[in-house]
């Protein structure tokens, strides 16, 4: 139950302050000094953008009826972000006597497209920090912080998608919908496994958990702006 109510406020959040969804996600965390890996989905959600020309950046705050990222001419160049994940972990009979552990994640991040040079922009560095939410049926729910020191978003460069006219899209603005991420995330304050009813023999304290997390997602600020 409370992990719906977090499911459910997190959803209201980003409906609030984006009315429109800027990225949907797949993606798999991997296995902690613990449970894992992880697989399941993300929502993003961009919330202020930064253009390449000043009098189109825009915030969107709760009640704004108009997506923080519609462009209109201009392009992106930087932006923050709201993310929220919904991951799982399956049988594995070393924690949770094998039952199915869910992760919740809410993380604020920054992304930065480094290079401005429209044949070589096909990558945005990003970083974050956000709040954890691991449940099962067979422990009580634990929680806490993560960081995000280095999150990498690869995607068509602006010359591959093609010169666009005011109004129009991209001519190859398809091009432009998959986005492959690669992320380092670590959990400062470690996790003690017995908190995930670790089997007999398997229980332990680790200090600092870093971890790798992949991504696969279609951006729908492609099909969104004009």
């Amino acid at each position: 139950m409370r992990r719906l109510s977090i499911i459910a406020l997190c959803c209201l959040v980003l409906q609030l302050i984006v009315p429109t969804p800027a990225q949907a996600w797949w993606e798999r965390i991997e296995e902690w000094s613990g449970p894992g890996p992880f697989n399941g989905w993300m929502l993003s959600g961009r919330l202020v953008c930064f253009t390449t020309e000043d009098e189109q950046s825009h915030i969107a705050a709760g009640g704004v009826l108009y997506s923080a990222c519609r462009l209109k001419g201009g392009k992106r160049r930087a932006s923050i972000d709201l993310d929220m994940g919904f991951l799982w972990a399956d049988d594995n009979p070393k924690f949770a006597n094998g039952q199915r552990i869910s992760l919740t994640t809410l993380e604020p991040s920054f992304s930065w497209r480094v290079i401005d040079n429209p044949d070589w922009d096909f990558f945005d560095y990003g970083l974050g920090a956000g709040l954890y939410w691991v449940s099962s049926k067979a422990f009580p729910s634990v929680r806490g912080t993560f960081l995000e020191p280095v999150r990498l978003d690869f995607h068509a460069t602006t010359t591959m998608l093609g010169d666009k006219k005011p109004g129009e899209r991209s001519p190859r603005w398809w091009l432009g919908l998959p986005v492959f991420r690669f992320g380092l995330m670590v959990f400062p304050a470690g996790h003690d496994t017995s908190a995930f009813a670790a089997s007999p023999g398997t229980a332990q304290r680790i200090s600092r958990d870093w971890v790798r997390s992949y991504g696969i997602f279609v951006d729908l600020e492609q099909l969104l702006n004009k």
